[in-house]
């Protein structure tokens, strides 16, 4: 069980071990899982995210053959690009300019990407629109092409979305891009944020996250775990959807 501080704090502090793996040392994991929305909702103790609870069926599908660590989203995804890891979940080919050495599983749950914009401000639901304008982002842009402008805009990287929120909140950000995962919650619940918005129907990009993983004798083994498990559970489509890019 993992225990958060109040508020917008990431949670640090272990209590104990989550399903089967645990915060430990980099060497030796399969598979590194970050602390984002999609993957533990918005408790942040336990895989109950869109993609997370789906992550924890394969992991049990897949029996132990499967290790794995919680991360923070920093520590994860640059663990794994620097081949601490094997693979990394959630995460896609889509979202690269350029697909290095990584191969991918079958699509675990289509993440939809929006913009969050102030009502009494300008109104950014596209690319487009967000030409000349400060846009938060949670990763660092090249993560991001298949979702954000390549030029055009000036981008605040931060993974604290409460930042990002509270910046736009005050006028120092235009727009923050973000996945929807919970997001209507946290702006509703939150009374600095009722001026926030986003429009469900028009996301910059729809598309399916998968397990990613390193084109190595393991990340090949990993990848045949996770499909056969996704299959037994359901999932088995291609598909993608994002904006013409720029």
């Amino acid at each position: 069980m993992i225990e958060c501080l109040k508020g917008n704090v990431l949670c640090l502090v272990v209590l104990g071990f989550l399903l089967k793996g645990a915060f430990g040392q980099d060497v030796g994991f399969d598979l590194v899982i970050p602390m984002n929305p999609e993957n533990f909702g918005s408790s942040q103790k336990q895989l109950e995210g869109p993609t997370g609870h789906i992550i924890e069926a394969v992991l049990r599908l897949s029996g132990n053959e499967i290790s794995y660590r919680i991360s923070t989203p920093s520590h994860g995804y640059n663990g794994f690009y620097k081949n601490r890891y094997t693979c990394v979940a959630p995460d896609s080919k889509v979202y690269y300019e350029y697909h290095n050495d990584f191969i991918e599983s079958l699509p675990i749950h289509d993440t939809h990407w929006v913009s969050v914009y102030r009502r009494t401000g300008k109104k950014v639901v596209t690319k487009e629109d967000m030409a000349g304008l400060k846009v938060g982002i949670i990763y660092q842009e090249q993560a991001l092409r298949s979702v954000i402008p390549k030029s055009g805009v000036i981008y605040d990287y931060h993974t604290d979305i409460f930042m990002h929120l509270k910046k736009l909140a005050i006028g120092r950000l235009d727009a923050v891009v973000v996945t929807d995962s919970n997001l209507q919650k946290v702006l509703s619940s939150n009374g600095e944020f009722s001026d926030l918005t986003f429009d469900p129907s028009r996301p910059l990009a729809v598309i399916p996250d998968r397990v990613m993983c390193h084109d190595t004798p393991r990340g090949h083994k990993v990848i045949e775990l996770v499909n056969k498990a996704l299959i037994k559970l359901g999932h088995g489509r291609e598909n993608v959807k994002t904006e013409p890019q720029d």
